[in-house]
């Protein structure tokens, strides 16, 4: 276990704040639960608010989807596609699922009274360290464009647009429009 301090929590500290030490840790058994919550309360607080017709049989799928990824998660990190969980005091504030072959992040959640406060900085810096040490030197993601909030962070965070495609998403049953980024590590 590490762990590890933010950016944000560094200036949190020279402005006098007590910042949170995040400990990175791999996803657990126990975690399942309390990691589905924080996904659908990220998810709510970020991509939620722009589909206001969204079905409570759609939040229903989305909860078996998060569920569904984290247990695959317990397996998956064996085959190279780690989960990444910040722990705050035994509290999850946040996950990431990354997969090494691709050097790919495919999820990054953070629950949202931790966002803003260096949670998602800190997962992101794990998985470019990761990614280097294992010689990998580029860090791709994908995220729906009208989830701004994402952008402009990815952007902070020094990722690039590569391109635009329109992607079917399977829980939400619509056609997304993608935008691909790229960090070089």
């Amino acid at each position: 276990m590490a762990t590890l301090t933010s950016k944000s929590e560094e200036e949190s500290t020279a402005r006098g704040q007590r910042p949170a030490a995040f400990t990175l840790r791999s996803i657990r058994p126990e975690d399942i639960d309390p990691a589905t919550v924080c996904g659908l309360r990220s998810w709510a607080s970020t991509i939620g608010v722009c589909l206001p017709d969204f079905s409570e049989q759609q939040l229903f799928e989305l909860e078996a989807a998060f569920r569904l990824y984290l247990i695959s998660s317990l397996k998956n990190e064996v085959r190279g596609e780690p989960l990444l969980i910040a722990d705050v005091g035994g509290e999850i504030a946040g996950f990431c699922g990354y997969q090494i072959s691709e050097s790919y992040l495919s999820d990054l959640w953070v629950h949202p009274d931790w966002q803003g406060k260096g949670v998602a900085s800190t997962l992101i810096d794990a998985v470019r360290g990761a990614l280097k040490a294992e010689g990998i030197n580029i860090l791709n993601l994908e995220v729906w464009e009208q989830n701004q909030r994402a952008i402009s962070f990815y952007l902070k965070q020094g990722f690039v647009e590569i391109e635009r495609s329109v992607k079917y998403d399977p829980v939400l049953k619509l056609d997304l429009l993608k935008i691909w980024m790229q960090q070089r590590l």
